[in-house]
């Protein structure tokens, strides 16, 4: 099994833990292009910055993240992370779709489900 060697946790752990990361905070949509098709967009929005950039390193995704301005004066700061490129799309299918992890579960597998159909 492949182990983060610095700290000393297994990945797979770590792997499960960022589906329920991505099944409690993750959205999964489309937006319509010109030509009929739709462009597949992955947006992760947390309070804390450093379980994005964990997320945006392990899959060596590109897109900046960015800080949100807070919507009410009692909300803490938030940050995102939008990913678009089929690449980045690509990397997160497989991720998901690995029968070696737990999954993403109830209306996340469906919203997740739906969405992959969508790839024109």
């Amino acid at each position: 099994m492949r182990r983060i060697k610095k700290i000393g946790l297994n990945i797979n752990h770590l792997d499960n833990w960022i589906l329920g990361i991505i099944n409690s905070e993750g959205c999964f949509h489309c937006r319509p292009k010109k030509n009929g098709k739709f462009l597949l967009v992955f947006q992760i929005e947390h309070t804390d910055k450093k379980i994005l950039e964990y997320i945006k390193l392990r899959f060596k995704f590109t897109p900046t993240i960015y800080e949100r301005a807070k919507r009410s004066l009692n909300q803490k700061k938030t940050y995102s992370l939008y990913i678009s490129s089929k690449s980045n799309i690509s990397t997160l299918i497989e991720f998901c779709d690995n029968p070696s992890f737990n999954g993403l579960l109830g209306n996340k597998k469906i919203q997740f489900e739906n969405w992959k159909r969508a790839i024109n």
